[in-house]
């Protein structure tokens, strides 16, 4: 793959993987709706989000240049 695809690839990553480590836990954001069902699939962190965010943070350090 082209050098500039891999690195805008690799910052696709340690974005997304950001959003997820620093997502609030459910209970704790508004509007919260009374049943964790209703919730979208997207909204809140959660224990597998949190594995996957910090295991994708590790490779982007790992592999980004400095």
């Amino acid at each position: 793959m082209p050098e500039r695809v891999a690195a805008n690839s690799g910052f696709d990553v340690l974005c997304h993987a950001l959003e997820s480590y620093t997502a609030l836990p459910y209970h704790q954001r508004t509007p919260c709706p009374p049943n964790p069902l209703q919730r979208p699939a997207y909204q809140g962190s959660n224990p597998i989000s949190d594995v996957w965010s910090r295991h994708a943070l590790a490779m982007v350090a790992k592999y980004l240049k400095r």
